[in-house]
């Protein structure tokens, strides 16, 4: 059953993203977000629904013919949430041996978590800028 759980979160999330990447390069200043789980997924920003289930009509077909890049999205939360827990947790091994008080180091950790993830959003920007031409 959780497996059935996940597969369906995992395909839903898949086509949520093919969708942004549809709607971004549809839209390209046009804010939306996107949230998926195993009931489906829900897209959030100013677009029509008929023309939303254009789009996701598009991506769907998109992935079905085989371009599965399209279900991977550059600004994906779960991507940004795990790489600011990791970034925070090589915070924390980076502080071993710092100092004497274990316990405060650890009281830390969300702090760190959260200021690493926020320091990975804001960076996102500058790194494109840097690299276009």
């Amino acid at each position: 059953m959780l497996l059935e759980f996940v597969s369906l979160t995992r395909r839903n999330h898949g086509l949520e993203h093919a969708t942004m990447n549809f709607l971004g390069s549809k839209y390209p200043r046009r804010p939306f977000a996107g949230h998926s789980d195993w009931r489906g997924f829900w897209i959030m920003g100013d677009i029509a629904t008929p023309e939303l289930l254009e789009v996701v009509q598009q991506a769907l077909n998109a992935l079905q013919s085989g371009r599965h890049d399209l279900a991977i999205h550059a600004n994906c939360g779960t991507n940004l949430v795990v790489s600011g827990a990791m970034a925070g947790m090589a915070g924390v091994v980076g502080m071993v041996g710092a100092g004497e008080e274990r316990r405060a180091k650890l009281d830390r950790i969300p702090l760190v978590i959260t200021l690493a993830t926020l320091a990975l959003m804001l960076s996102r920007p500058v790194g494109l800028c840097s690299g276009s031409t």
